[in-house]
């Protein structure tokens, strides 16, 4: 009678131990794709850095692929395959100089270890290695937005005689850690609880029993 309790207690811990893992589980807080640069409707010549995201728990690998914009296959051109996270910094170099001038699409898609992929696509990349590169007329809304943002000369004179440079991102692969850190502590702490809890009922138990 003792052992099948016993039993039945540690198989009611392993259960909130597992439902647990769900409750605390940082997957889908962490898991995260994204294209930096280029940009959506941006011109692109040459070789060309695609700079973004890739990361996450159980993060396996990702790809990096190309196809027409608004392409009837739906088929995708793989640029080339990341191995280890990256977080907005290079993901890989794509030549556009090898394929035809035209419109294009960007795909990042990542894999994990339970068999989940999470995508991000970026549409409407000018590609003009070729051809002329052709003057897109703004809007009458564009031309209001672009008048009421102008900048008076005397700042822009000032801003051209400066040099200018972009302060990179800095990884946060620290945030990372200590949010697993804090995951494994608070799966610790709710096992330590459930094993004490066993162990004194099995104590009250046993007291009873040679009492």
């Amino acid at each position: 009678m003792l052992n099948l309790l016993v039993m039945h207690l540690i198989m009611i811990v392993s259960l909130i131990f597992n439902l647990s893992i769900g409750w605390f589980s940082p997957t889908n807080q962490l898991d995260l794709v994204r294209i930096l640069s280029p940009q959506k409707d941006e011109v692109l010549q040459g070789n060309i850095d695609i700079i973004g995201t890739a990361t996450g728990i159980g993060f396996q690998y990702a790809e990096v692929s190309f196809r027409f914009h608004n392409s009837e296959s739906g088929t995708w051109f793989l640029i080339s395959q990341i191995g280890e996270p990256k977080i907005d910094e290079l993901l890989t170099n794509w030549d556009t100089s090898t394929i035809v001038d035209g419109d294009y699409e960007l795909k990042i898609q990542a894999y994990y270890e339970d068999g989940h992929t999470i995508e991000s696509i970026l549409g409407n990349l000018r590609i003009r290695n070729y051809s002329a590169i052709e003057t897109v007329t703004p809007t009458k809304i564009q031309s209001q937005m672009i008048e009421s943002t102008k900048i008076p000369s005397e700042i822009t004179e000032s801003l051209s005689s400066k040099k200018l440079y972009a302060t990179p991102m800095p990884n946060n692969e620290l945030e990372i850690e200590l949010q697993e850190i804090m995951v494994y502590a608070m799966r610790g702490a709710v096992i330590g609880v459930l094993l004490l809890i066993v162990i004194g009922i099995w104590l009250i138990i046993r007291r009873r029993q040679i009492g």
